[in-house]
């Protein structure tokens, strides 16, 4: 049997249905997200930029300063992201689609202005033959990072948006786009060492901020929400209904006109015979769908703050991202400062992006592994590994202090910090309390608590550092005590938290599993669970509820 395709009101009939152009719509988002993902690859690429910054005269304690502030902006401007996303004025409004294109065109204000105080304070610096201005460039930083923040975290929300529908396929596109994070900053680094270090700081900036300028265009144009189609769309009008077997025709609704091209024996119930392969249009009348017959409408209501406050999850997920992430932080920020500890000044640079290079190498292969886990296992315990390996690589490198300690180090940490990375996107979206609309928020909680990490630790480690220093105590290559204990026992806390944060999940997997059996038992067909496709020109205030029905 073969059946036209379905058309829009107005649409020539025979052509495709919907279903096609959204899936390409749907596709050029998901393709933006990536993208954008990868070009904020450069926050993680920065010890190459570091040593653009200190041959302009930053110490090495300012070089490390401004690099937490990077990493400060980025997480910090998560919680207005979400207060943006979910502020009743504007989602009363402007649609999902306007409200995405507003957001991108702030983050690219505030990335293209930081860009113009850091060009600006470069090329000052530059002229007069004078040292960088360090509160210029640590509010460049800070705004800079922000802008690249906002668009992460829009490029993880719309994410979740086009695969509202299936939490595994979540869990796959988020831990895919924390890959895409990991490829960009290992192509930047590249594009650093062999196009960039021939030029000078102020034309790295100038380059930089054109690359970023026309993802931007391009992220303005396509990463925005719309009607897309992850799963057949259900009927807006009664619930569809089952056709006898033997008729071979499945009858839509009480309106539907079906058109049939090759049919044999009889249809309907008046014995009515169509010959066979001649087009014929057929009008059905049906009665209304028993009540038992409609498909419910699955919603999760939205959290409450005290939801957040009470979940072991959101606890163990922060305070365990917390330290983890301030660690690896100051790990990727130092390699700089790690390289000029080994080797003579001139081979630094080299040095540098070796061990950035491995550095980086192993946060792909983390982020690849991560991917592989969600889309084939949904395994509770992957944060406690990549804690663990986090937690050896610390303790090797504080214990032994030399150049290959400091590769090894380099494998170790990174292979354990980009799990993490990848691993709190996507529990903060897949397990955090609500639904689909209350990811943006789910985000900022955790990114926001983690975003703490790299700067708090950073200061404490340099606090210890100068204090070892004042006592004349043996402070080369982080050989001291008090830096040996301080790494050992942060790192040590958070594989404990993510130990504890494994069994909740492992709890909460198993509650989904049974959620999944007893629904599919209770189901009655023809569907078991409706899904309402929320509609991009309509106010974003009336779709929320719409999109938190999801399928567990």
């Amino acid at each position: 049997m073969a059946m036209a395709a379905g058309t829009t009101g107005g649409a020539e009939e025979g052509t495709p249905t919907l279903i096609a152009g959204m899936q390409i719509r749907a596709l050029a988002a998901y393709c933006a997200c990536t993208m954008t993902c990868a070009y904020n690859g450069v926050v993680y690429a920065f010890p190459m930029l570091s040593v653009k910054l200190k041959a302009q005269g930053l110490s090495s304690d300012n070089v490390v300063i401004a690099g937490l502030m990077l990493q400060l902006g980025y997480g910090l401007v998560s919680y207005p992201f979400a207060r943006f996303y979910m502020n009743k004025r504007l989602l009363g409004k402007y649609s999902p689609a306007q409200m995405d294109r507003i957001a991108s065109i702030i983050s690219a204000a505030m990335t293209l202005v930081a860009s113009g105080i850091m060009i600006g304070a470069a090329a000052h610096a530059s002229e007069n033959d004078v040292p960088l201005s360090m509160p210029l460039f640590c509010i460049g930083f800070a705004l800079w990072s922000a802008g690249l923040g906002v668009s992460f975290y829009q490029s993880m929300t719309i994410a979740n948006y086009i695969f509202a529908r299936d939490k595994a396929l979540r869990r796959k596109a988020v831990a895919f786009n924390a890959f895409a994070l990991g490829v960009g900053s290992l192509l930047w680094v590249v594009l650093f060492y062999y196009a960039m270090s021939k030029i000078s700081l102020v034309n790295t900036l100038v380059t930089m901020t054109v690359m970023y300028a026309a993802a931007a265009l391009f992220r303005i144009k396509y990463m925005v929400r719309g009607r897309f189609v992850t799963m057949p769309p259900e009927p807006s009008d009664p619930a569809p209904v089952r056709a006898p077997a033997t008729a071979g025709v499945v009858v839509h609704d009480a309106s539907t006109v079906v058109e049939m091209t090759s049919i044999s024996g009889s249809v309907g119930a008046n014995g009515a015979s169509i010959a066979e392969d001649e087009p014929e249009k057929l009008s059905t009348v049906l009665p209304p769908p028993r009540p038992e017959e409609i498909p419910k409408v699955v919603a999760t209501p939205r959290p409450r703050r005290i939801d957040y406050w009470s979940s072991p999850v959101v606890w163990f997920t922060s305070v365990s991202g917390f330290f983890a992430y301030g660690i690896g932080s100051v790990a990727l920020n130092s390699l700089g400062n790690t390289a000029a500890l080994f080797v003579p000044e001139d081979e630094v640079d080299a040095t540098t992006f070796s061990l950035s290079i491995t550095f980086l190498v192993w946060i792909i292969m983390s982020r690849i592994v991560t991917t592989l886990i969600y889309a084939h296992l949904n395994w509770p315990h992957v944060n406690t590994m990549w804690n663990l390996l986090l937690f050896v690589g610390m303790v090797v490198y504080t214990a032994y202090p030399t150049l290959p300690g400091a590769y090894l180090m380099a494998c170790l940490v990174g292979f354990g910090f980009g799990g993490i990375i990848s691993t709190l996107a996507v529990i903060s979206t897949s397990s955090f309390p609500g639904g689909i609309a209350d990811n943006s928020m789910n985000l900022s909680i955790a990114f926001t608590i983690t975003s703490f990490g790299p700067f708090l630790m950073g200061l404490i480690k340099n606090a210890i550092f100068a204090k070892a220093t004042e006592s004349g105590l043996n402070t080369e290559n982080f050989s001291n005590l008090s830096t040996y204990i301080f790494f050992v026992s942060t790192t040590f806390f958070s594989t404990a938290c993510s130990m504890a944060l494994g069994y909740h999940l492992k709890k909460a997997f198993k509650l989904e599993k049974q959620t999944m059996r007893a629904a599919a038992l209770h189901a009655s067909p023809p569907a078991s669970v409706s899904e309402v496709d929320p509609d991009p020109e309509t106010p974003m205030e009336e779709n929320l509820l719409a999109v938190s029905g999801q399928r567990v």
